[in-house]
């Protein structure tokens, strides 16, 4: 056995430093929601929604977090995030998903990754597939898989999870989910098998606002609408704060009166009090901030410096961060200075470790969300985009040939040091360089989710990476290009038009035609004439609609084919699909004007024939060419005055 000698003996901390807790109180009811619903899909073996609906901090990750420690060993747990910033990262919790089922980490190669997720699926003709499609998801792989292909793959990857034990899946902050990620929602407790999971959507309200009817057709699923704590409640977890040290009947009174039934803003105003030494004070003598986020405020605010930079950098990354990030940011050079920081932070109860990691060390979370928003509200603009560019410095690094799988990170990242410095001063390099580099990754990304179908997201950030560039850009031209085909299929075809000029000399001529855009850029008119259906599309030089693809890959992908109805689409049993509206077609689809139809990447634009009183109504001079987002167009001028 050693020995040692004793030094010195630690002062115990006091005050705030020695960290609260109390049981779950006044939440009986809506545990018990959870537990019948978890014991009903293990004695039925089926797949059920609940979805914990409230404000911030009125207890719902509480809830959930404690009826899965009630679980134990009887299930295996997982958890998925959305991101507040997710615009574009349609699939980013089942990142949390697959790292916790499959034992994967930030920084893992792309053929970990599909090894580890490989070893979950059954050895059958899928396999490869599902496995493929997993990783494509989140990133990790190149992958144009449609979305319906995708749910289809975390369908077969969570079912082949669930038949070794019961599966629960919790999703947070389900209220910044991307649309087509709800949608997997929704899709999974219809499709899943026989087999018992459990999912929990926590969302604020305001989710709601978006998706009026979120979960509402699926049979079986349930809602647990969080209301605020009653006042005995408040009161009952006060005494379980306080504790052994005991406080005033008047102050009690007081501090759930001031929280209004809000967990989070009890807790915080019972730290509060402990730490200024109020406890015994009068009642009406003390001052009791008039929102959580002011208590939140004075509670930084009672950080020391080295703390508080560390919270900084941290509130910037998000709300979860890696200890090499922290490192870099915070400016701490010491690894076991900045460590001894964190574990003080943790024992504030500020952070927590959240078993993630990154680069093989350790991932922290802000212990609430409002945490981490109110210590971003507190950091000056300057430093902001300081912070911001730093930590997009630090992750393309670290990434390194990885750097593809963080576009939508790295894009908001340098967006933001962009718009705080646009805010602060007229353009100089530095913000030009910055608008460049945040348009690339933007860019990228939107372009990405066109190409897999993912149509608001690509919109949303084609739109934002244009907003970043000067008209006169040619990546600008680019990228509008592509805003425009995504439009188009999202059916704003007022805005999409404005890509197709040539329309204009088509109508006079009272014909149906189809413009699209090929592989170098420029646009394409193509006339539909009876006499010559059908019209080909494919990706051969010998098809009537040439796709911008691999010319040897296939002869014929679909066709169009006039019928005593007018045109309609048929799919020719292609690989990839042919979608209309954003639906897939199965053999025939009539069309009508306005109809937008995809290939892959390739949006057409179908328009049917104006009657000739329309197109009387014009009088048109000889059309005159100009240059429209860097492409040579045909454009006909206003009709000459009377």
């Amino acid at each position: 056995m050693n020995a040692f000698r004793l030094l010195d003996v630690a002062r115990p901390d006091r005050g705030i430093d020695r960290g609260l807790s109390s049981p779950l109180v006044g939440r009986e009811r809506e545990l018990q929601v959870l537990r019948d619903a978890f014991d009903r899909t293990v004695s039925a073996g089926t797949c059920e929604l609940v979805t914990v609906v409230g404000p911030a901090g009125v207890g719902k990750t509480r809830l959930t977090s404690d009826f899965v420690r009630s679980l134990g060993g009887t299930a295996t747990t997982v958890t998925g995030r959305c991101l507040s910033y997710g615009q574009g990262l349609t699939f980013w919790p089942l990142r949390g998903i697959v790292a916790e089922l499959a034992g994967t980490e930030e920084g893992d190669s792309s053929d970990e990754v599909l090894t580890r997720v490989t070893r979950l699926l059954p050895a059958d003709d899928d396999r490869a597939t599902v496995a493929e499609r997993v990783a494509g998801a989140l990133g990790v792989v190149e992958s144009t898989a449609y979305p319906e292909d995708t749910f289809w793959a975390v369908r077969k990857l969570l079912e082949a999870v669930a038949s070794e034990r019961p599966l629960v899946i919790v999703l947070e902050d389900v209220q910044w989910a991307e649309p087509t990620f709800l949608d997997l929602i929704e899709y999974l407790p219809m499709a899943i098998g026989y087999l018992p999971v459990l999912m929990i959507a926590i969302t604020r309200a305001e989710l709601f606002d978006v998706r009026p009817n979120f979960a509402q057709d699926l049979p079986g699923a349930r809602r647990i609408d969080l209301e605020p704590l009653s006042e005995a409640d408040s009161r009952e977890l006060v005494e379980h704060l306080v504790g052994e040290t005991g406080m005033a009947t008047d102050i009690s009174d007081r501090v759930a009166e001031s929280a209004e039934g809000n967990p989070l803003f009890v807790e915080e105003l019972v730290r509060m009090l402990i730490d200024e030494r109020h406890l015994e004070q009068d009642a009406s003598r003390l001052p009791m901030p008039a929102t959580i986020h002011a208590v939140l405020a004075a509670r930084l605010d009672r950080l020391d410096s080295a703390e508080l930079a560390i919270v900084k950098a941290a509130a910037v990354i998000g709300r979860s961060f890696g200890l090499e990030a922290a490192l870099l940011l915070a400016d701490r050079r010491d690894r076991s200075e900045l460590e001894s920081h964190l574990g003080a932070l943790v024992h504030k109860q500020i952070i927590e470790a959240d078993g993630g990691r990154f680069g093989h060390r350790r991932t922290f979370s802000f212990k609430h969300i409002l945490l981490r928003d109110v210590a971003y509200q507190g950091i000056l603009k300057a430093e902001r985009a300081d912070l911001h560019e730093r930590y997009a410095d630090w992750l393309e690094r670290e990434a390194g040939e990885r750097a593809s799988e963080y576009h939508e990170i790295l894009g908001h990242h340098l967006e933001r040091a962009c718009r705080n410095l646009s805010e602060l001063a007229p353009v100089d390099e530095r913000r030009r360089e910055l608008a460049d580099r945040a348009a690339h990754h933007l860019g990228v990304s939107g372009t990405r989710a066109l190409a897999r179908g993912d149509i608001r997201p690509a919109v949303t950030l084609l739109e934002r990476a244009v907003s970043l560039l000067p008209d006169d850009d040619p990546a600008r031209r680019d990228l509008t290009l592509k805003l425009g085909i995504g439009l188009a299929e999202s059916g704003d075809l007022s805005r999409a038009d404005a890509l197709l000029a040539d329309r204009i000399r088509a109508e006079r001529r009272g014909r149906a035609f189809v413009a699209f855009h090929d592989g170098g850029g420029r646009q394409q008119v193509v006339t539909l004439e009876a006499e010559r259906s059908p019209i080909t599309i494919g990706r051969r030089p010998d098809n009537d609609i040439v796709l911008p693809w691999d010319s040897e890959v296939s002869r014929r992908h679909a066709h169009l084919l006039h019928t005593g109805e007018g045109w309609a689409l048929v799919d020719d049993e292609s690989r990839n699909g042919s979608y209309l509206n954003g639906e897939r077609v199965t053999r025939q689809r009539p069309l009508r004007d306005g109809d937008v139809f995809r290939f892959g990447d390739t949006v057409v634009l179908f328009r049917a024939p104006v009657p000739d009183e329309h197109r009387a109504r014009d009088v048109f001079l000889e059309p005159e060419q100009v240059t429209y987002m860097g492409q040579s167009s045909t454009h006909a001028p206003k009709p000459a005055a009377e």
